[in-house]
């Protein structure tokens, strides 16, 4: 086992936002009407659901773990205090914002977006502002509630009172995190692929293409034109990453981008993209569901166990 170098700050983090490896899932409103880019990650929240249980076994989780931190740190001599120096800001309005203006495939989605950001990410520092405080955790803070082994580098096992929440929240449960990275993996690549080759997503970027060619540009489809400017890299976890060829948006990128975004609005891409994706999402839902109705049973038990944690504690 390689060492892991965690700071003391990092450790700090991972106490309050992810000690029990479960990410974040979105809410997925449904409507395929916006003309805006969330319809697609709104159609994979049905997969979310059934890896990681939802928003309501999410907050359940969350209020489990900061009652039972409490309560084990309180038995320890320390009480809980939050992750300092860190960031203040709404990730929910980030998420919710990029979700809406920015597809790693298909690029961007509002041509507000465009004029300003071209095809590159909103940077983070619009959404958060980062504190220089310099508080420090108490002697044997983190030590009590990550295990020593852990603040010390040696191991990436958590230990401590996060070790001893990790544990009762999955007793019983046999579903493992790369189990669930596996499932959801294979189902968000298997739904993507399909939807980008649909006839009604082939013809619409055809149209978008005609639209493109009356500005001046000649792009086969959306896809074509984000990475004239961006390198879009699929990992092997399913997730999709860009890398920009230069650090900050050139204004011919933020000219091709504004027109990029106004002619999917004009015709109609992204309705129709959602609703492909929409589509491929029920197809592969059907197609593995008894893997997914594994992860489901699995995330029932970790709800029974959330809840009793939280009447315990």
């Amino acid at each position: 086992m390689g060492v892991v170098r965690r700071s003391a700050a990092a450790a700090l983090v991972v106490l309050g936002v992810s000690i029990a490896g479960c990410g974040s899932v979105p809410s997925g409103s449904g409507d395929v009407s916006q003309g805006d880019a969330r319809g697609i990650p709104d159609a994979e929240a049905s997969i979310d659901s059934y890896i990681y249980g939802g928003p309501e076994l999410q907050a359940l989780q969350t209020d489990a773990r900061a009652t039972f931190m409490d309560a084990c740190m309180g038995e320890e001599g320390f009480e809980v205090t939050p992750a300092s120096g860190g960031f203040f800001g709404s990730a929910e309005d980030a998420e919710e914002s990029r979700r809406a203006e920015l597809d790693p495939w298909w690029g961007v989605g509002i041509a507000e977006y465009a004029q300003k950001y071209g095809y590159h990410e909103v940077p983070m520092s619009e959404f958060f502002t980062v504190t220089n405080s310099t508080e420090t955790a108490p002697p044997g803070y983190l030590e009590a509630a990550m295990g020593t082994d852990y603040v010390a580098g040696t191991t990436d096992q958590v230990g401590g009172c996060a070790g001893e929440f990790v544990a009762l929240l999955h007793e019983g449960v046999s579903v493992t995190e790369t189990d669930r990275q596996e499932v959801g993996t294979e189902a968000r690549s298997s739904a993507r692929s399909q939807a980008r080759v649909a006839g009604e997503v082939v013809a619409s970027a055809e149209r978008w293409s005609e639209c493109m060619a009356r500005e001046g540009y000649s792009y086969s489809d959306p896809h074509a034109a984000l990475t004239e400017f961006a390198t879009i890299a699929e990992l092997p976890n399913g997730s999709v990453e860009s890398y920009w060829e230069t650090s900050s948006p050139t204004d011919e990128e933020k000219r091709v981008a504004t027109a990029d975004a106004t002619c999917k609005a004009n015709v109609g891409f992204w309705e129709v993209a959602a609703t492909a994706s929409r589509e491929a999402v029920e197809r592969v839902v059907d197609a593995m569901r008894p893997r997914l109705e594994e992860l489901a049973a699995a995330n029932r038990s970790l709800e029974e166990n959330a809840a009793r944690i939280l009447a315990s504690s």
